[in-house]
């Protein structure tokens, strides 16, 4: 019989980043008046930080009036997955700041998304595990 450890290993904070850093979708979770949302986002890192851009909309309102966010990525391949969440706040950047970055994180479909926010962490936590049995990605 395997261990726990075995089959679950954290990812030191270097290995989390470098993991977000290879992806470009994820989910946020923020807060929408008395309930939690979670929508997908595609995003960038960059020095040490999560941009991505958004619409007027319920997203835009949520962040601004809850800055507290999670925001997650994860992949499984074979016998393999992998997940990193974090914890930060989250904010509209200024224009001289967010023309730095805007080109960086390009929409996946034609809608204008003219703010650019970004997420700071304060805390980042990754694992990998070793599955067991069919993972086809079949429910």
């Amino acid at each position: 019989m395997e261990f726990f450890e075995d089959l679950v290993q954290s990812m030191d904070e270097a290995h989390a980043w470098e993991f977000l850093a290879q992806h470009k979708l994820g989910r946020i979770g923020f807060h929408m008046v008395d309930q939690v949302e979670v929508l997908p986002i595609n995003y960038k890192v960059h020095n040490g930080r999560i941009y991505f851009r958004t619409a007027e909309g319920s997203k835009l309102l949520g962040i601004l009036l809850n800055a507290n966010v999670a925001f997650e990525v994860d992949e499984w391949s074979g016998d393999r997955a992998a997940s990193v969440v974090v914890h930060g706040q989250c904010r509209e950047i200024g224009e001289n700041l967010a023309d730095d970055v805007r080109n960086l994180i390009q929409p996946w479909i034609d809608y204008r998304k003219s703010h650019v926010m970004v997420i700071e962490a304060t805390s980042i936590s990754g694992r990998t595990f070793q599955l067991s049995g069919d993972h086809t990605g079949d429910s």
